[in-house]
């Protein structure tokens, strides 16, 4: 199993992002990304580098903002997106092709 940390520093010497990469026997890894205050914010699965796969991103509180799935890079399928106050936010909510929410 290959595992990657990158810790990437700010211009004043203060965690800005850290990436984890963890591959699995598939062939496809999961990047996870941190904000500064050690949340998660972003959980994404890779195929040869692209987003390929389930998709989870948080606020900076640890509450969801948006979880789906990507194809070839893009939004595809049923994705779900909450206000930062932990309300649905049903304008970017919902079936999506091609990265293109379809009404």
């Amino acid at each position: 199993m290959k595992r990657t940390l990158l810790f990437v520093l700010g211009g004043i010497g203060l965690l800005a992002t850290v990436f984890a990469f963890q591959g699995n026997p598939n062939g496809a890894d999961k990047r996870v990304e941190y904000y500064p205050n050690g949340q998660v914010q972003i959980e994404c699965e890779l195929q040869g580098g692209v987003r390929q796969g389930e998709c989870r991103r948080y606020w900076p509180d640890g509450k969801p903002q948006a979880e789906g799935r990507y194809e070839d890079g893009t939004m595809n399928g049923t994705w779900t997106f909450w206000n930062a106050d932990g309300t649905p936010d049903l304008s970017r909510s919902g079936s999506y092709v091609g990265g293109t929410l379809k009404l």
